[in-house]
Parts: C-alpha cells; sequence; structure tokens
C-alpha cells in the first residue's frame, strides 16, 4: 500500500486557494444583491422621470422567452390607470444589448424613450438622446420608421453609422406598441 504525502507546500497553496474561494463567495454574497437593488432604483428612477406627472403603477414583469427578432421585453408600468404605460425592454445591438425604456399612449404612439444601460459605443450613448429623438410620435397611427431611408437629414445625421442599432432598436419598439395596443 502506497502512502499519500502532502507537503508543507501544497498544503498552504491548499489552504490559500480555499481562502480565495470564500471570500470571492462572500463578496458575491454582498455585492451581488446590492447591485441588483441600485439597478432597480435606477430603472424606477428612470421609469419616473418619463411618467413625467402621471401616476406609475407596480412593474408588471413579462416572460423572458418572449424574445422575437433580438428583442426582449422585460417589464411594463402603468401610468394612470392604463392610459399609458412604460415598457422596458431588451435590443440585441451591433455590438451588445442595451436596455431601454419607452413611453407609449394606450393607442401605442411613443411619447418618451430613453437608453437606460448599454454596452455599445460610448458616442452611441453620448448621443443617445437625440439617436432615439426620431421614434418620438411614432407608433399607432404613425408608422415607426424602420431603417434610416425613412428619416430626414438631420435624423439621418444623428443615427449615421449606427444603422444597424437602428433597426434593432425600431423593431424592438414595434413589438412594445404592439404589446400596449394589445393590452386589456
Amino acid at each position: 500500500m502506497t502512502r499519500f504525502r502532502v507537503s508543507a507546500d501544497t498544503a498552504w497553496l491548499a489552504i490559500l486557494v480555499l481562502s480565495v474561494v470564500v471570500l470571492v463567495f462572500t463578496v458575491q454574497l454582498f455585492t451581488v444583491p446590492a447591485a441588483a437593488r441600485a439597478r432597480r432604483r435606477m430603472v424606477d428612477r428612470a421609469v419616473a422621470d418619463l411618467a413625467a406627472d402621471r401616476t406609475v403603477g407596480p412593474a408588471t414583469l413579462l416572460d423572458p422567452g418572449t424574445a422575437v427578432n433580438g428583442a426582449a421585453l422585460i417589464a411594463y408600468y402603468e401610468l394612470d390607470n392604463g392610459q399609458a404605460y412604460v415598457v422596458q425592454l431588451t435590443v440585441e445591438g451591433h455590438r451588445s444589448p442595451m436596455q431601454l425604456l419607452v413611453g407609449l399612449q394606450r393607442k401605442g404612439s411613443i411619447f418618451a424613450l430613453r437608453m437606460i444601460e448599454s454596452g455599445e459605443l460610448l458616442w452611441a450613448i453620448a448621443r443617445a438622446p437625440r439617436f432615439l429623438e426620431p421614434f418620438i410620435g411614432s407608433g399607432g397611427e404613425r408608422p415607426i420608421p424602420r431603417s434610416v431611408s425613412q428619416l430626414d437629414f438631420d435624423s439621418y445625421a444623428a443615427v449615421s453609422g449606427a444603422s444597424i442599432t437602428f433597426a434593432a432598436i425600431a423593431e424592438a419598439l414595434l413589438q412594445a406598441s404592439r404589446f400596449v395596443e394589445e393590452l386589456p
């Protein structure tokens, strides 16, 4: 029978690895829930900003398996007892996913839009308000622009260089508009 011997260096290395694993686990245990709470507060503040002076109902979470064409509706908030809604959605951008909030009238027209998270390039985030502007007022009876060729020159200049992202956002907004129109 062969005896297994552990050297002192191996024992210290095992203790060190175990200590690091316990430390990482402990840090994750406390920071992940705190980060989730901070993110939830950030989304709640953004919803309140979009809602302006309307009353905001609680978030209604949606089934995460309903993604279509690279977009997924995450949740919606009822405004003024169903007169309008704010929909939170994820859009698969050119380089990474983006989280958006869209304010929609009951008939599906967009009254407000905000990018709340994006892994796209910094310049895309910095110009997001101007980039998203062509969508305001569309939906419902006015078609949502789905390609940069449908934009006027000023709007085209704001979107130029990001037509794939623009088209992805347009498809997601179309889904959100139809979703709100179909709510009971």
